[in-house]
């Protein structure tokens, strides 16, 4: 995949390290509210809530691996066409 001058995608530990920090960026936003109520039920440290995001992140990893996510998206990529078909 070449999409121009600088854009190589360089090793496997480099992609696998920008691709962690993007999917942090756009799974903090929607998480933090989440996290906060997990640690206001849980009590006091901080130990838990960064355990409890820890394994959503990696959760939210996985998923992306799987054909689960490929079957969801073909059902619910243009939400028209599905309430439509349905």
């Amino acid at each position: 995949m070449d999409a121009g001058p600088r854009t190589d995608l360089g090793t496997l530990g480099w992609f696998v390290g920008a691709w962690v920090v993007m999917m942090a960026a756009m799974m903090f936003p929607s998480l933090s509210p989440t996290t906060a109520l997990y640690a206001r039920m849980a009590g006091r440290g901080l130990i838990r809530p960064l355990l409890f995001t820890g394994a959503y992140l990696l959760a939210a990893a996985v998923y992306e691996l799987t054909p689960l996510k490929n079957a969801c998206l073909a059902k619910c990529r243009s939400p028209l066409g599905f309430l439509l078909g349905s």
